[in-house]
């Protein structure tokens, strides 16, 4: 199999155990609003560049990861996800 089908599996069976998933940045998220690059009322984090494994669909390339949030139990959960993840969504 190959490594994208891997992850994109991976990333399948990931996201399940997640109420709702979604990419990109969050108003209500503590940690997007402390890495925020705008001064306004929207809080917008811009991707940036990793060696680390992607924390949903496990790979280990190196690339830009970008904001992404779940909901587990009623709480807002923030990752950083690969652009895999990002495409997958």
């Amino acid at each position: 199999m190959s490594d994208y089908h891997r992850n994109k599996a991976d990333f399948e069976a990931a996201s399940q155990l997640m109420e709702y998933f979604s990419t990109g940045s969050c108003n209500d998220c503590v940690q997007c609003q402390e890495s925020s690059v705008s001064d306004g009322d929207e809080v917008h984090v811009e991707p940036y560049f990793s060696w680390s494994p992607c924390p949903v669909c496990g790979s280990t390339l190196g690339g830009d990861r970008h904001a992404a949030h779940y909901i587990a139990e009623g709480d807002l959960n923030h990752l950083d996800v690969c652009t895999d993840c990002v495409d997958s969504e």
